[in-house]
């Protein structure tokens, strides 16, 4: 949200203190809500600090990001303690809905300009239908599903599962920060998700730019071309932990400017496309040239250089089928079917994967026929296995079927 550790200290110091409109405000509880945050940026703050990385101590070791931001952190003073653990609380999507609903509505209902068009979430609904070319898509469906919330009937129910999730997210947080005597936890992969849940402070500190985001396969950052240290403290550890993010910060420098980082991953998405196999790269020729119009032009915006990044990799994707490197059935425990019945599972693959491919099979031919995906149950009772199988990468996984009377 800001450009810089200095910027979100200043952003943090106006924002800081209670708010009698906030139905979970706990503000008054904090010993900190007059601080003036910039005063703890300090570039010796990670003199003596134990940090300890959670997640998985691979996504800090297995990449050159990774190593980077360790040496750094090591050179500046801090203590890495692999703890072994991953750290987990997240709110869950009903407990979202709910609240968006609540607060949404409750923050419209307040507002005196005559002139805002709307003052409910079913106002808000009831615009985007009236003008469907004027308004986004993106994330309508959250919109629909929170107004489905009945906020009286769900009530009891909302208040379980939220204060479950704080506890959750509360309780590995602390844990791990207790057992290992640390000062804040780090991860190379964002844990801010149990920090939002517990209502602890995160605070994540750009490390590189991905150049292979932008490229398709498997050996992308999902097509997000940040990476970024994330350190999370207990409550009301702001102050430490801004000291720590500007100290790392300052003696890594890593962030770029968004123009630059969108021209180089254009130039990386335009590079691979050169490479690409000319038969496939006919294919895509025009959108390729639009792309390189867009980035040899000194006059593009960095909506311009975004647009023509999506479409480039979407026209790439589209006639180079990304590789499975993840399959599931999408059934994972013992499916009971009687004979006579005729099956069709569905498969989980990776993000942009088609399994149209993927070879279907059954441990006894006695039991079951197979016809491509459709399996067809014969005269017999007992148990078979199931597997699905890509004869490109040999992934495969099976299910159990008990075949009934």
């Amino acid at each position: 949200m800001t450009r810089n550790v200095r910027d979100t200290a200043a952003l943090l110091t106006a924002l800081a203190g209670p708010d009698p409109n906030d139905i979970v405000d706990n503000y008054h509880t904090s010993p900190n809500f007059t601080l003036d945050y910039t005063q703890y940026l300090d570039v010796n703050a990670l003199r003596g600090k134990r940090l300890g990385v959670v997640g998985g101590a691979a996504n800090m070791n297995n990449t050159p990001e990774g190593r980077r931001a360790r040496e750094i952190l090591q050179s500046l003073g801090a203590t890495i303690i692999e703890t072994g653990v991953s750290v987990s609380g997240s709110v869950s999507t009903p407990v979202l809905n709910y609240e968006f609903k609540r607060d949404l509505n409750k923050y419209l209902e307040a507002m005196t300009d005559p002139r805002l068009p709307v003052r409910s979430l079913l106002d808000i609904i009831d615009y985007y239908h009236n003008n469907p070319d004027t308004v986004p898509e993106y994330g309508f469906n959250v919109l629909i599903d929170s107004q489905l919330v009945d906020l009286v009937a769900t009530r009891a129910t909302y208040e379980t599962n939220r204060n479950n999730s704080i506890m959750n997210a509360r309780n590995s947080i602390d844990n791990a920060l207790r057992t290992h005597n640390l000062d804040a936890l780090i991860s190379f992969a964002s844990i801010s998700s149990p920090g939002a849940a517990s209502g602890y402070p995160s605070i994540n500190v750009p490390i590189a730019y991905d150049e292979r985001a932008a490229l398709p396969g498997p050996n992308t950052n999902s097509w997000n071309p940040l990476f970024s240290l994330c350190f999370t403290g207990t409550a009301f550890s702001e102050a430490n932990l801004i000291a720590m993010a500007y100290a790392f910060e300052q003696a890594s420098m890593l962030r770029k400017p968004p123009g630059m980082a969108l021209r180089e991953g254009l130039r990386s998405l335009i590079s691979y496309a050169e490479a690409m196999d000319e038969s496939e790269k006919a294919l895509i020729l025009s959108v390729l040239d639009e792309a390189k119009a867009v980035n040899n032009s000194n006059f593009a915006t960095q909506m311009d250089m975004d647009l023509a990044q999506d479409k480039l990799a979407a026209a790439i994707k589209a006639v180079q089928p990304v590789p499975i490197t993840s399959l599931r059935i999408d059934v994972n425990v013992t499916v009971t079917v009687s004979r006579g019945d005729v099956l069709n599972f569905g498969l989980l693959l990776n993000e942009g994967a088609v399994g149209d491919n993927v070879v279907w099979s059954v441990t006894d031919p006695s039991f079951a026929l197979v016809d491509g995906a459709d399996i067809y149950i014969l005269n017999k009772t007992g148990l078979i296995r199931l597997i699905a199988t890509d004869p490109v990468s040999g992934l495969s996984h099976s299910i159990q079927l008990r075949i009934a009377s």
